[in-house]
């Protein structure tokens, strides 16, 4: 899955109130629906494509951000062309969501 971007982390502050802490926690099971992979042609085009743009940012000494999101959709394209020749996965996935709330 890579990184999840705009997600903070915070560093565990205790609390002396008194009260006892209670945890509680969530569980749902999602199926996701997937489009097609596109042809295998056309996922190295794209890959092509965003690994120029990324160069050509890199050298023209575009912002981070501007690289970094180069390099994802690289890196996105990369694994396409990986499930493409590894065959097209099933168009549904079945996972398990699990939280953890105070």
């Amino acid at each position: 899955m890579g990184h999840i971007p705009n997600i903070l982390f915070h560093p565990w502050e205790p609390v002396e109130d008194g009260k006892p802490t209670i945890l509680e926690a969530a569980e749902e099971t999602v199926k996701l629906h997937f489009v097609p992979l596109p042809p295998l042609e056309q996922a190295q085009a794209l890959y092509e494509k965003w690994s120029r743009q990324k160069q050509e940012k890199e050298q023209s000494g575009a912002q981070d951000w501007e690289i970094l999101l180069a390099s994802e959709y690289m890196e996105a394209y990369r694994r396409t062309i990986e499930a493409v020749r590894n065959g097209d996965p099933p168009s549904t996935l079945t996972f398990r969501c699990s939280g953890l709330m105070t």
